[in-house]
């Protein structure tokens, strides 16, 4: 604070001691009083604190007369300057600090004209002139100064990706997007005082299993959210890692771009996050220069709406594997044949826009994959590639003897080569037509 403005009153008794009642009356004539510089008061003119009474006459009844000094604004500046001025904080942030104000408050100058009984023996050569002073409480109505108004509860709703396609919730998947955008359009409660705001933003990519992996803005970026637009704003940004290639989302159009790279990464990992937290660091409004600041003052919330823009342009070495079991196979036949070839055939449709792999094994009725009965290890049904948009016949073929076979589990899987491969609602892996067969020996008891 620099200056505040206040509604304070300080009593002002002079008395003069009249001892034997000598003084039939005394006068004050151009009297000036001192008071501590840096306090205005709106009744008289002040020359750094020296301010000019009207005379004051005292009869010998009364000897004493109160003058009532109205201060309505206290300039810490130059109480600081003249060294009367200090704030000591309470640094346990539990009882509010120790303003100190000193000074002292004075008789300046003037004249004194006092006139004696006519019943005493002999005129005093002196007597002794009093200054009492009693201030009021004080109340602060504004304040002028810096401003830095830390925001609390501004919290925002985790972000559920609870309706995504199975295709991408699988748990090797990990998705990096080419330029996703995070749009944002917020208010400024203090634009009015013309204070500027300002926040970090951090998303937190939160999975099931607990972990939780934090991505913030990049280093030196701040959503600056100015006043020219007052108090409602709105106040548009787009967080994106390439702004300058967002182009214009409806809604919110001249957005000021800021610069978040990590936000192509929130969906990256091994599978889809469940949620993503979404938090505000240190939101905050200043600081700033702030004049006639009234106080108390009930202030608007900070508040605004947001908009996560994320068509799935996929990034480089984004993985998509997709797994699926089909089993149920077991019987009392099925179970007494030693497999020595196990073939697996299919008609897959692939309209998503890059190729795929399709592999698998054979599994077991606990859903293990089955081994090799020769060697202990596990069999394998290899692998083949199907085309971006196209449909092909695939046969995939074990290696090895097994036994106790119950179902094959097979997976898609595919890597993205380049950036901007977008993924549509309509992009599916479709298997048909699955069939097994079997080469082997069977052996029963008769």
């Amino acid at each position: 604070m620099s200056k505040i403005a206040v509604d304070w009153t300080i009593d002002i008794t002079l008395s003069v001691l009249n001892s034997g009642k000598a003084f039939k009356s005394v006068a004050f004539r151009n009297l000036y009083l001192k008071l501590p510089v840096g306090l205005h008061t709106p009744d008289y003119v002040s020359d750094n604190g020296i301010i000019h009474l009207s005379d004051i006459n005292l009869s010998s009844g009364v000897m004493s007369h109160k003058v009532t000094i109205r201060v309505d604004e206290i300039d810490f500046a130059k109480l600081a300057g003249q060294g009367l001025y200090s704030f000591v904080p309470d640094t346990s942030g539990k009882n509010p600090g120790t303003l100190t104000i000193r000074g002292s408050i004075g008789v300046e100058d003037g004249y004194v004209v006092a006139v004696t009984n006519n019943n005493i023996s002999s005129v005093p050569t002196q007597t002794t002139l009093t200054l009492s002073s009693v201030g009021s409480d004080i109340t602060v109505n504004a304040v002028d100064g810096e401003i830095c108004y830390s925001i609390s509860d501004f919290n925002v709703d985790p972000v559920a990706l609870n309706d995504l396609p199975d295709l991408l919730r699988q748990d090797e998947t990990n998705i990096t997007m080419a330029n996703p955008q995070l749009y944002l359009s917020i208010n400024n409660p203090l634009a009015g005082y013309s204070l500027d705001a300002s926040s970090g933003l951090t998303l937190t990519a939160c999975r099931e299993d607990g972990s939780r992996k934090p991505y913030s803005l990049d280093a030196g970026e701040l959503i600056n959210i100015g006043h020219n637009a007052g108090i409602a704003g709105p106040y548009k940004f787009c967080l994106a890692p390439d702004p300058s290639a967002a182009g214009s989302f409806e809604g919110f159009a001249n957005a000021v771009p800021v610069r978040y790279q990590g936000l192509g990464n929130v969906l990256s990992g091994n599978g889809l996050p469940s949620t993503i937290e979404v938090s505000f660091d240190d939101p905050k409004v200043g600081p700033g220069k702030v004049s006639n600041f009234a106080v108390p003052q009930t202030l608007q919330k900070l508040e605004g709406v947001y908009k996560f823009y994320a068509p799935l342009n996929l990034g480089v070495n984004s993985k998509i594997v997709y797994d699926e079991v089909t089993d149920g196979w077991s019987d009392e036949t099925l179970d007494k044949v030693t497999i020595e070839k196990l073939k697996l055939g299919a008609t897959v449709s692939n309209s998503l826009p890059f190729d795929i792999v399709l592999s698998g094994y054979p599994v077991d009725e606990q859903g293990n994959q089955c081994k090799d009965l020769a060697t202990g290890k596990p069999v394998g049904l290899g692998s083949i590639t199907v085309r971006a948009g196209e449909t092909s016949s695939i046969e995939l073929e074990s290696t090895g003897t097994i036994t106790g076979l119950d179902g094959v589990r097979y997976f898609a899987t595919a890597v993205v080569t380049k950036d901007g491969v977008t993924l549509r609602p309509d992009d599916t892996i479709k298997l048909t037509g699955i069939k097994a067969t079997v080469s082997g020996f069977y052996i029963d008891e008769l």
